[in-house]
């Protein structure tokens, strides 16, 4: 019976992260994400329930369009598969390190992680893939998460001057972005890693916003090596640097107390 919940729950999150694929595709091509129904990425043609099973119909259709036959992309069981994962673990972690003592928060601070989750899984995989990322998940993610804070706020559980401190890191970390956009004259960072550092210092605040910044830069350092190394990438191409900033933030929520202990 456990395992048979966690596989409900585990394909109510794959559901989510195909609902999730439909947003960062439309998001991309700049169609309307509220109307239309689900259609071939290449002939356009409407698709039917039962191709849009998640994780199933990719397998089942062997990766490719049942219409006309072209491949379809790996992000779509990616992000399903991700985001099924997630929401496993936030059934399984989070009633143990995200309660607080007061309700109703401690049941709306889990919540607010697990759509934080979901929201950088969307811009982690729309820059990845695109190397693009939609300010809409962005601005999304900024509002969420001061909402959240004002909430514990007025709950007593959280301090006006943390979230001060959440916002001057916010805009810190844009800053410093956009500094490295500005010496490089736009080839170093984009647009979009500017405004991504918005979300990435709030929901850090300081000082956990230094090991999340650092984090990303010493990752996508050794992954772009890596990347040279193995003939993937040539000197003086560009990689999305997204990612690593939201790989950064989630080593800055896990460790980064740790890692401030140790540097200083």
């Amino acid at each position: 019976m456990v395992i048979a919940w966690y596989l409900i729950i585990f394909f109510l999150g794959a559901s989510v992260g195909s609902f999730l694929n439909v947003l960062i595709m439309r998001m991309i091509v700049g169609e309307e994400f509220v109307k239309g129904r689900s259609h071939c990425d290449h002939c356009r043609k409407t698709l039917a329930w039962y191709e849009m099973i998640p994780i199933f119909s990719f397998l089942f259709l062997k990766g490719r369009s049942s219409c006309c036959k072209k491949k379809l992309s790996y992000q779509y069981p990616i992000v399903e598969v991700l985001i099924g994962i997630l929401f496993v673990w936030w059934v399984v972690m989070g009633t143990l390190f995200f309660r607080l003592v007061m309700s109703p928060v401690s049941t709306m601070q889990p919540l607010f992680w697990l759509v934080v989750g979901v929201i950088l899984t969307g811009i982690l995989i729309a820059d990845l893939f695109y190397g693009l990322i939609p300010s809409p998940f962005v601005w999304g993610g900024v509002l969420l998460t001061v909402l959240y804070r004002l909430s514990l706020i007025f709950a007593g559980v959280y301090r006006g001057v943390d979230l001060i401190w959440s916002m001057v890191s916010a805009v810190g970390a844009a800053g410093f972005f956009w500094f490295l956009r500005f010496i490089t004259k736009g080839k170093g960072m984009g647009e979009g890693d500017v405004i991504l550092a918005v979300l990435v210092g709030l929901i850090l605040g300081w000082p956990r916003v230094f090991v999340g910044v650092m984090s990303s830069f010493i990752l996508g350092a050794l992954i772009s090596v890596l990347l040279l190394v193995f003939g993937k990438k040539k000197f003086g191409q560009t990689i999305p640097f997204g990612p690593f900033m939201v790989l950064g933030v989630l080593v800055g929520l896990l460790w980064g107390e740790k890692i401030l202990i140790l540097l200083f």
